[in-house]
């Protein structure tokens, strides 16, 4: 099967993994995306993402593209408050933590030790 995206390329749909399939796309999807993609708001967030949104749902501390949802927790982070936070000594350490789709299924199971995520 193949699904028609943005209107411009052609996905093709692979086989089963877990309750999602793997999608095959024509050329490097983070190339695609930066072309064709559009800033997926969180769902309190009632109007059309804008420049501004572009700017603010991306972290200081991004370093590698693949999550699939801005890591909204650390949004009031800025260079400046991680400046001062140098100044106070304090040490940073880095890690990365790509938020992937499975953060969005529900909880199917009676027993939490029994979910996947």
């Amino acid at each position: 099967s193949k699904i028609r995206l943005a209107d411009a390329f052609d996905v093709t749909v692979g086989e089963r993994a877990g309750e999602f399939f793997t999608l095959h796309f024509p050329e490097d999807i983070f190339t695609l995306l930066d072309t064709y993609g559009r800033l997926p708001l969180p769902p309190y967030i009632e109007h059309d993402a804008d420049a501004f949104d572009e700017q603010r749902y991306q972290t200081v501390y991004n370093r590698v593209p693949g999550a699939v949802a801005a890591p909204t927790a650390g949004l009031h982070f800025d260079e400046a408050l991680l400046q001062r936070c140098r100044d106070k000594g304090i040490t940073l350490a880095y890690v990365t933590l790509h938020v992937g789709a499975g953060t969005f299924q529900p909880v199917r199971t009676e027993n939490l030790k029994e979910h996947v995520m």
